[in-house]
């Protein structure tokens, strides 16, 4: 019978594991993450009367990791990400859009679309 367990304890000490379930994370400001896009999920928003938001997963350094961005983001720029495609995104701030509301601003830098799939050359 084989311990899995072990098996498990002895991986992480040599440090072979690799995390297949992303790891959720928030983005803060100035916070940048870089990595290989792999897609986006429409999630059901849990607060009554509010839209449905994307969660993107992105392949890192870090292992794979998924966050919400904003509906903005989701309207505007979210089509643009190609997956396999490399890219830094930077949270930026927010932009007062008037006395009461505000919106996140994502700075998207591509860094290598080699692998994309699927792409259209114009």
């Amino acid at each position: 019978m084989k311990d899995y367990q072990a098996m498990y304890e002895k991986a992480k000490k040599e440090e072979t594991v690799k995390r297949l379930s992303p790891t959720r994370i928030k983005l803060s400001e100035g916070d940048v993450i870089v990595g290989e896009f792999r897609g986006r999920t429409l999630l059901e928003s849990t607060k009554k009367g509010m839209p449905d938001f994307y969660v993107y997963v992105f392949n890192t350094d870090n292992g794979p990791v998924q966050f919400p961005i904003s509906q903005a983001f989701d309207k505007t720029q979210g089509d643009d990400l190609k997956t396999g495609g490399v890219y830094a995104l930077r949270h930026g701030g927010y932009q007062q859009l008037d006395e009461k509301r505000q919106m996140k601003v994502i700075e998207v830098d591509i860094i290598d679309e080699s692998e994309v799939e699927d792409q259209e050359v114009v």
